[in-house]
């Protein structure tokens, strides 16, 4: 296989793997003949997922004042008790 190839996630812990060089149509997946190479390729995209973690924020929680009608109405609907 050769070096330049592309993982995605294809559902759930489903990996499809391209040898680009021989295959750039995409349209051989070499993901079951090369698990030692997409088990390294998935640990390295975790690693970076959790690296970028440190750049993300949760926006604030803003309490949104309701009157009461629009409570009444979400009460109706079953949002809220």
């Amino acid at each position: 296989m050769g070096h330049d190839g592309t993982l995605w996630g294809g559902g759930g812990d489903r990996h499809l793997l391209f040898d680009l060089r021989r295959d750039p149509a995409e349209k051989s997946d070499v993901a079951p003949r090369a698990q030692p190479t997409v088990d390294a390729l998935r640990a390295h995209v975790g690693e970076l997922r959790s690296s970028l973690t440190r750049f993300v924020r949760k926006p604030p929680e803003v309490p949104l004042p309701l009157d009461k009608e629009t409570i009444e109405q979400l009460r109706n609907l079953g949002y809220v008790d």
